[in-house]
């Protein structure tokens, strides 16, 4: 489990300067990608199911919190665009969004739905054709990043990792590319969970876990996902060295038996 250590928002700004583009509102974006296979395909709706981002540590040794992606503005005009180009004209649009913070690795996905064929716009046809034969297979979003609330990712021995944790951002854009940046989340399959190519745990964080005891204590409904989320905590073996949490792993795995047996 990496940790992480707070930076000064112009410090955040200089060290991602490079990923930066101004929008037509005048904010600078960031833009991380992700890849995967296209095996969701429906020829019908022209539609495939995407991993749009996932808070596993992308090339650049960057996590995007999925939990702290704002989606508001983004799904009141929900435009999907091929690479980037939001000056051209939109291949489609996302659908269904769902947030996963309790996946491993947590992520949000959405349905990449093409517009029809034999329009106008010759590009949407082609995106169709390439997408459809896996000749393009990434998602790639474009977000505001909240500048103030961003850490870097510390190696075991406390130097910097290189990466930097962007904890809290706007969603603005999502396009299919060419060229993904995040080797961990893949383009969703007709059925079965995505597949993991990196740490096998997520970021565990205990004030997560605490505050889904408390809603178990008062006897409050929770999600099977999570009840494991919980049960992760307790086995990592990061989280049980730390002094806070180590006073009160008995009692939590008490309560998360009593749950169970419920």
């Amino acid at each position: 489990m990496m940790r992480t250590a707070r930076i000064s928002a112009d410090e955040a700004h200089h060290l991602r300067r490079g990923n930066l583009r101004s929008g037509a509102d005048g904010r600078e974006r960031m833009f991380k990608s992700i890849e995967g296979p296209p095996s969701s395909w429906d020829s019908t709706r022209r539609s495939a199911r995407f991993v749009m981002t996932s808070q596993a540590r992308d090339r650049a040794g960057d996590s995007v919190v999925t939990a702290g992606v704002d989606t508001t503005a983004f799904e009141r005009n929900p435009s999907a665009f091929l690479n980037h180009d939001s000056t051209g004209w939109p291949i489609g649009r996302w659908e269904n969004l769902q947030k996963k913070p309790y996946a491993n690795p947590p992520r949000m996905e959405g349905d990449l739905v093409l517009l029809e064929s034999g329009g106008p716009v010759a590009l949407i046809d082609q995106a169709a054709w390439m997408l459809s034969r896996g000749a393009i297979r990434g998602a790639s979003i474009g977000f505001i990043p909240d500048w103030n609330a961003v850490e870097k990712l510390l190696q075991s021995d406390g130097s910097w990792s290189g990466g930097l944790q962007f904890n809290k951002s706007e969603l603005v854009e999502c396009s299919l590319v060419n060229v993904p940046a995040n080797a961990d989340a893949l383009a969703k399959a007709l059925a079965g969970p995505i597949e993991r190519t990196r740490s096998p745990r997520p970021n565990f964080s205990a004030a997560t876990a605490f505050g889904i005891i408390g809603k178990i204590q008062p006897g409050l409904r929770v999600s099977r996902e999570e009840r494991r989320y919980v049960d992760d905590c307790i086995e990592d073996a990061n989280l049980r060295q730390k002094v806070a949490v180590r006073k009160r792993l008995a009692l939590l795995e008490a309560q998360v038996k009593r749950a169970r047996s419920s």
